[in-house]
C-alpha cells in the first residue's frame, strides 16, 4: 500500500517537472523566434534602403540601361559625358600572324563610331623587287611586338595612335557563344581546309544563326580550297575578307548591346582577361561602357584603307593608293588632324601634296644612337622621322643595348612625346634634361627595334 502511494507522489513529481521543462521550451522557442523575426525584419529594411540608394544611383547616373551598367561598374554620370574619343588599333590574331587589323574611333559624347580594315597584305617593305611574306603588314605581330603594328597602321592612315587591343581568334568563339550567337548573312558558300593550321571551313550561303566555331570560319575565309572566293563586286581574296570581317563585327555589336546582355558584364569581363592583350587600362576600357550600351550599332561607318593587289617578287601584296586613302580617312575620321602618312616610294600616290598639312614631328629635333650592330636599323629610322617632319640633328653609335629608349631632353608634353614613340615603334619614354646634343629627343635603338 504504502509502495503505491510513494509510487504515485513520484509519478505526481516526474509530470510537474515535465509541465516546467515544457513550458520552458516554449518561451525558449518564443524567444528564439521573436530573435529570427526581428532579424529578418532588419534585413528586410536594409535590402529595402540598398535598394533604394542602388536605384537613386542609377537614377543620377542617367537611369536606363546606361545608369545601371555606370552604377554596377562604380562610374558616374559627369565621367561618362566628359570622356574624349577613343582611337584604337584592334588586332585579331591566330596561328601567331593578324588576319584582323582595323583602326577603331568611339566618340561616347557624339555616339558616333568608325572602323577602317587594314588589308593584311598590305605592303610595307622598302622594295618590291626583294618582297618577302615579311613585308606584310601582318607579318609584325609574330615577333610580339603589336607597338610595331599601331605605328604602321599610324604611318598608313596618319593619324596618331598609340591604343592597341590583340584579340586571339578562340575569344571571339566564346563571345559569340556567350551572347547567344549572331545572326549574318553569309555571303557565298565556303568550302576551305588547311590540315597545317587545323582550318575547317564549312559554311551555307545564307542567312542564319552562326555559333562561335562558324563565326571563326567566317571571319577567316578568304578563297575556297578549289581557288574560287569571293565575286569582283564584293571584293575578291582579302578585299572580300575585310568586308566580310566589318560587317560581322557590326552584328556582333548589336547582339553584344542587347539589354539581356548587360547583365553578362562579368562574364564579358572574363573572357576579356582571358583573350585580350592590351596597353589600356581598365579603367580606360569601365568608364566607356556604359555610353557604348546606348550605342545604335546600324550608326557605325566602316571603310576600307583603299589599294590595289600587285604581284611582287612572286608574292601577293596590297600597295596602298595614297591618294584614295587621304578621302576615306578624312571621311571617317573628319575631325582628326592629319600627318601625311607613308612617303614609300612604292605606294600609288597620283595627287598633289597638300599645301597646309602640319606634319606630327614638325619643329622637333632629334638625335638618334644605334645601339645594335645593324647600320640599316639606324637609316630606316631616321627616313621614317624625316618622313614624318622631324628634323634629325644627329646620329650615331653607342654600346650595345637590349631595349630602345626614346629620351625627352627639354621637357616636351606628353603628346609630343607619344607621336614620336608612335611613329618609332616601340621604346620606353624617360626625361633628362643635361643633354647637351641640341636635340629635343634622343632615341638609343636597341636590339628589340
Amino acid at each position: 500500500m504504502n509502495n503505491n502511494k510513494n509510487n504515485e507522489i513520484e509519478n505526481n513529481i516526474e509530470r510537474k517537472k515535465d509541465k516546467r521543462n515544457v513550458q520552458k521550451g516554449k518561451k525558449k522557442k518564443s524567444k528564439i523566434g521573436k530573435f529570427f523575426a526581428r532579424f529578418f525584419l532588419v534585413l528586410l529594411i536594409l535590402i529595402l534602403i540598398c535598394g533604394g540608394v542602388f536605384a537613386y544611383k542609377v537614377q543620377k547616373n542617367g537611369g536606363g540601361l546606361s545608369g545601371l551598367t555606370a552604377t554596377i561598374l562604380g562610374t558616374n554620370q559627369e565621367v561618362v559625358k566628359n570622356l574624349p574619343p577613343v582611337y584604337v588599333v584592334l588586332l585579331g590574331e591566330s596561328q601567331n600572324l593578324t588576319d584582323t587589323i582595323m583602326l577603331v574611333k568611339y566618340d561616347p559624347k557624339n555616339q558616333t563610331a568608325s572602323l577602317l580594315s587594314i588589308p593584311r597584305d598590305t605592303f610595307i617593305g622598302t622594295s618590291k623587287a626583294t618582297a618577302t611574306p615579311y613585308d606584310k603588314i601582318n607579318a609584325l605581330c609574330q615577333y610580339d611586338y603589336p607597338e610595331k603594328t599601331v605605328a604602321k597602321v599610324s604611318e598608313l592612315t596618319g593619324i596618331p595612335v598609340t591604343n592597341y587591343i590583340l584579340v586571339d581568334t578562340a575569344g571571339l568563339r566564346d563571345l559569340v557563344d556567350l551572347i547567344g550567337g549572331v545572326w549574318f548573312d553569309v555571303p557565298i558558300n565556303m568550302n576551305y581546309t588547311d590540315k597545317n593550321q587545323g582550318l575547317y571551313i564549312r559554311l551555307t550561303k545564307g542567312y542564319q544563326l552562326l555559333n562561335g566555331d562558324k563565326a571563326e570560319q567566317l571571319v577567316r575565309f578568304r578563297h575556297n580550297s578549289d581557288g574560287t572566293t569571293y565575286p569582283g563586286d564584293y571584293g575578291i581574296q582579302d578585299f572580300g575578307r575585310t568586308k566580310t570581317q566589318r560587317d560581322f563585327l557590326k552584328a556582333v555589336a548589336k547582339q553584344t548591346l542587347k539589354p539581356q546582355n548587360v547583365f553578362k558584364i562579368g562574364q564579358l569581363m572574363d573572357l576579356a582577361y582571358k583573350y585580350i592583350k592590351t596597353n589600356m587600362t581598365m579603367t580606360d576600357f569601365k568608364d566607356y561602357i556604359p555610353s557604348l550600351v546606348d550605342y545604335n550599332s546600324d550608326n557605325l561607318k566602316t571603310d576600307e584603307l583603299p589599294g590595289v593587289a600587285e604581284t611582287c617578287n612572286g608574292y601577293s601584296f596590297v600597295i596602298q593608293d595614297k591618294a584614295k586613302s587621304k578621302e576615306v580617312v578624312s571621311k571617317l575620321f573628319s575631325d582628326e588632324p592629319q600627318t601625311t602618312g607613308s612617303s614609300d616610294n612604292n605606294t600609288v600616290d597620283t595627287s598633289a601634296p597638300a599645301q597646309t598639312t602640319q606634319l606630327v614631328g614638325q619643329g622637333i629635333k632629334v638625335q638618334i644612337l644605334n645601339g645594335t650592330s645593324n647600320t640599316n636599323t639606324l637609316t630606316n629610322l631616321k627616313n621614317k622621322l624625316v618622313d614624318n617632319g622631324y628634323t634629325v640633328v644627329k646620329t650615331g653609335t653607342t654600346s650595345s643595348t637590349s631595349k630602345t629608349t626614346i629620351t625627352n631632353n627639354t621637357n616636351k608634353d606628353d603628346k609630343t612625346s607619344n607621336n614620336l614613340q608612335t611613329i618609332v615603334g616601340l621604346g620606353e619614354l624617360t626625361t633628362e634634361t643635361s643633354s647637351s646634343s641640341g636635340a629635343d629627343f634622343t632615341i638609343v635603338i636597341g636590339q628589340d627595334y
